[in-house]
C-alpha cells in the first residue's frame, strides 16, 4: 500500500491537465448525451463524472510515459480523449444493458 501512495504522490502533472480534462469531459458529456438522451438528467451528471475520472486517470496513469507531444496542451487532450473513450464504452455498455432489461 505504501508503494501505491508513494507513486501517487510522485506523479507530477502540468497545471493545464485539470482544466483540459474538465473541458474535455464536458464536451464528451454533450456528445454522449446524444446516445443516452432517454435516460434523463441524472445520466448527464453520471456521464460527466465518469468521463472526468477517465480523462484525469488517463493522464495520471500515463504521466511517466514518454509520448512525443506537447506536454502542456496536446498530450493532456490526447490522453484525456483516450481515457474518456474507455470510460464512455464502459458507461454505454452499462446503460444499454440496463435499458434492455
Amino acid at each position: 500500500m505504501s508503494n501505491v501512495l508513494y507513486w501517487w504522490n510522485s506523479v507530477l502533472l502540468p497545471p493545464t491537465v485539470l482544466p483540459l480534462a474538465l473541458v474535455c469531459s464536458i464536451l464528451g458529456t454533450v456528445i454522449l448525451s446524444i446516445y443516452l438522451r432517454w435516460q434523463g438528467v441524472m445520466t448527464l451528471m453520471i456521464s460527466a463524472v465518469v468521463l472526468f475520472i477517465g480523462a484525469y486517470l488517463g493522464n495520471v496513469l500515463t504521466a511517466n510515459v514518454d509520448i512525443p507531444l506537447d506536454q502542456f496542451y496536446v498530450r493532456p487532450i490526447f490522453v484525456s480523449i483516450v481515457g474518456m473513450s474507455v470510460a464512455a464504452l464502459v458507461l454505454l455498455l452499462i446503460f444499454l444493458k440496463n435499458q434492455n432489461e
